[in-house]
Parts: structure tokens; sequence; C-alpha cells
């Protein structure tokens, strides 16, 4: 899926996960934003998390990411993140 086709509202919805869908509104709240802040930001909205799932956090952010520019819903940019036009329309489904 490139980042200029329209997006297909059951096929979203079977890739939108919770987790993708944190990372897509972190992008979405703050564009232009890095990776490590990504983890930093998922941190602050996930307060309880145990030490052991803030340690991946940064493993996850980078997966999740990868899956994210994949489906065409955020792009990379000299190391920043932005979110897509159909990354915009996902995270409301």
């Amino acid at each position: 899926m490139s980042p200029t086709e329209p997006v297909d509202p059951a096929a979203a919805r079977r890739h939108l996960t919770d987790v993708r869908r944190l990372v897509l509104a972190i992008i979405a709240d703050e564009p232009s934003i890095t990776a490590d802040q990504i983890v930093t930001r998922w941190a602050e909205r996930r307060p309880g998390l145990s030490a052991r799932h803030t340690a991946a956090l940064p493993r996850m952010t980078s997966q999740t990411l990868w899956r994210l520019e994949n489906l065409g819903w955020v792009i990379r940019a000299h190391g920043r993140f932005s979110i897509t036009e159909q990354g915009q329309v996902a995270r409301y489904l």
C-alpha cells in the first residue's frame, strides 16, 4: 500500500492493533518525531509499564514503525517520522 492509495477500511482494521494505534497517535500529536522521542512518549502515556516492558520499548517501537511504514501509514525522512493521510484515516477506524 502506498501513501497515496485510498484506505480500505476492512484491510486497515485487520492491521490496526492497539500498539499501532498508540504509535500513530503519538506521531499525529507530534509530527516529525524521532524513534527515541516516540519511545519516551510511549512510556509517558503508559506510566504503569513494568521495568521489563519499558526496556523493550525501543525494540517494539522499531518493529512497529517498520510495519507502519510498510502499510503506508507513516513516512520517515531524515530519521523523523510523520503520519500520512492514510495513517490519519486508519487511526480512527
